[in-house]
């Protein structure tokens, strides 16, 4: 295949370049310039005036999820050779080497989607399989026929509903794979309704967050939720996490070594593409996500955790699905503050500032639109199925949920266990 740039020095360019082989990608274009002269994976990452100097017309891969302001740049520039990667970071992904055990008997496959993805797909089968033909539909396929006895395959994500309706004459025949395992994850199950009823604390990494509140928390032995790095806090206080939830693949690549130390059962991990330098870790637990881009478009709630987690730029939402699965009725936030710096590693971000230099390589905007659109579709969830979730953070700017003090939700709760 040809050798290609990147442009999104983040999780989805790590997956990519994974999945189709440094040797492939030439750079990764971005417009950070603390991330200029740094590499991925050893491929340099370089401005966007370098590329424009050095290039000889290759295509440019986007692998930025939030993509549209890097299509107007390129527009701006008049270059036109660029199409979008599949966020291939997700674990349930499969490889080459697995499709083609799906694949080979088969005389011909149909492929939708013309991508960097599909292109190493192809030269593997072209390398692996010649026997089988392999057509690739672009994904604006629109009414092109596939002939009734083929066999079509997906990869990641379908663009719109009317695709999805074009692509089901072909689910009834049974003639469709997707390239996900989703069977992996059926030892999630055991965590259905495993706290049913009950009542848990989501605890964010906000600097509102009070370690005298966690004492309280910790005192009354109601199950808890921890995010990624608040395991730095824990010298300040006698509250531990009841389950932990890791979300960004660059804070769990940049502290692997400390989750390593610290797995457990009650640590739940994204499953990203096996991606050099992290292999998985043994005695956690791994959970599926969607990969998709259009985020306040196709944003969606998923109510089973094994068959995927919908990410939303916060790890707060994914823990809230998490939650919901094992069948928590009252769910309460705390240091949830959404009053983040333009900066992601600026002190003063997370309640854990100041006692760590972070170590991440490449770090992701905040796209609080998208968080928010995210935590509406979990409000419109929880009020379907009597599920209260109460936003009880010190301040902050989530106001979608229910807001209560507090000092009164400890009173209740003290009451309740008289």
């Amino acid at each position: 295949m040809k050798k290609v740039y990147l442009f999104g020095a983040g999780t989805a360019a790590y997956g990519v370049i994974s999945y189709v082989g440094k040797e492939n990608i030439i750079a990764v274009i971005d417009n950070k310039e603390k991330l200029q002269g740094d590499n991925i994976l050893d491929v340099p990452i370089i401005s966007f005036e370098k590329f424009l100097n050095e290039n000889d017309d290759e295509e440019i891969v986007i692998t930025a999820a939030i993509c549209e302001s890097i299509v107007e740049q390129l527009k701006k520039n008049k270059i036109n050779n660029y199409s979008l990667a599949p966020l291939v970071t997700m674990g349930n992904i499969f490889n080459p080497e697995q499709i083609l055990e799906r694949c080979r008997n088969k005389e011909e496959i149909f492929v939708l989607g013309d991508d960097i993805v599909m292109r190493k797909f192809c030269d593997y089968m072209e390398s692996n399989h010649k026997e089988c033909m392999v057509n690739v539909l672009p994904r604006e396929f629109g009414q092109m026929e596939v002939p009734e006895n083929a066999e079509l395959l997906i990869f990641g994500e379908l663009l719109d509903e009317a695709e999805k309706k074009i692509l089901e004459k072909y689910r009834s025949k049974k003639f469709v794979y997707d390239f996900k395992d989703n069977h992996r994850y059926n030892n999630l199950e055991k965590y259905n309704n495993l706290h049913k009823g009950e009542k848990c604390f989501i605890v964010g990494n906000g600097p509102s967050l009070r370690m005298s509140d966690l004492e309280i928390i910790q005192k009354s032995n109601i199950c808890s939720f921890g995010f990624n790095l608040i395991y730095n806090i824990y010298e300040d206080t006698s509250w531990r996490a009841s389950y932990i939830v890791i979300a960004d693949y660059t804070v769990y690549r940049a502290y692997y070594d400390d989750f390593v130390r610290q797995a457990s059962p009650k640590m739940f991990i994204k499953d990203f593409y096996s991606i050099e330098g992290t292999p998985r870790i043994d005695g956690v637990n791994y959970y599926p996500a969607s990969a998709y881009r259009l985020y306040n478009d196709r944003q969606k709630f998923s109510s089973d955790i094994t068959r995927n987690v919908n990410g939303a730029y916060t790890v707060m939402y994914d823990a809230i699905q998490i939650a919901i699965y094992m069948g928590f009725k009252e769910i309460y936030l705390i240091g949830a503050d959404f009053s983040y710096s333009k900066d992601p590693v600026q002190d003063g971000n997370h309640v854990y500032d100041g006692k760590i230099k972070d170590r991440r390589k490449a770090v992701g905007e905040y796209y609080l639109d998208v968080s928010f659109n995210a935590f509406k579709k979990a409000r419109e969830y929880a009020d379907a199925h009597d599920i209260k979730i109460i936003n009880t953070t010190r301040g902050g700017n989530l106001e979608i949920f229910e807001r209560k003090n507090i000092d009164e939700v400890f009173e209740e709760i003290e009451n309740s266990d008289m």
